[in-house]
């Protein structure tokens, strides 16, 4: 694949993962919010998750950018 095409590649998984960490989060919220009762923690993984894929979007996004193609 071209250096080019795989930076794009990058940068849209990229941008995707950052989304889908960040509906996850909001989920995760919203789970937190219901919670009623003591000791409940069923948002908690949930968050845990949306950390993780948040992390890595931006990873994916950085990696986009030191791969982009430079003009002098």
């Amino acid at each position: 694949m071209e250096e080019s095409s795989r930076s794009k590649a990058f940068a849209v998984a990229g941008l995707l993962a950052i989304g889908a960490g960040l509906s996850l989060f909001g989920e995760a919220v919203i789970r937190k919010a219901a919670v009623r009762a003591p000791g409940a923690r069923p948002w908690f993984w949930m968050g845990t998750a949306s950390l993780a894929v948040v992390n890595a979007g931006i990873c994916l996004v950085a990696e986009a950018a030191k791969r982009a193609p430079r003009d002098a």
